[in-house]
């Protein structure tokens, strides 16, 4: 695991200091506001968003 994480760490490091910097910034916010669009996708589909 620690080997896992660490190796993980360093490729978002060479992401930072790489040209590819804005790459892992729009990946991140794409993976930070997926679970808000499925919630909101979620909501109308289960008929919450009525009640």
């Amino acid at each position: 695991m620690k080997r896992r994480a660490s190796a993980l760490y360093r490729r978002t490091e060479t992401y930072h200091r790489g040209r590819n910097g804005w790459l892992a910034a729009a990946v991140a916010l794409i993976f930070a506001s997926a679970p808000l669009a499925v919630l909101l996708w979620v909501i109308p589909q289960t008929g919450l968003g009525i009640a």
